[in-house]
């Protein structure tokens, strides 16, 4: 089975979209070794909770360990979701 595009969504306090661009994406990709991008409106307009957007690409099983990983390791304003 090959990779296939993933998608992990969650809201955040955009006065911290630095710091999870530092920290966060560099924990994926070291612990999983896959490349990892973040997007959403944050990157727009830093004030207030909006929607930040995790893709990656993985197969099912790993991009499971990667939502559990993010879920059980930082706090965000709602609960990640992992998109299917």
């Amino acid at each position: 089975m090959k990779d296939k595009p993933q998608m992990i969504r969650t809201t955040i306090d955009g006065t911290f979209i630095d710091q999870y661009i530092e920290m966060l994406i560099p924990a994926i990709k070291r612990k999983f070794n896959i490349k990892v991008g973040i997007e959403g409106p944050l990157f727009m307009d830093r004030s207030g909770c909006d929607e930040m957007i995790i893709r990656f690409l993985a197969k099912d099983d790993q991009a499971q360990e990667i939502y559990e990983f993010i879920d059980s390791k930082w706090q965000f304003e709602s609960k990640p979701v992992l998109v299917v």
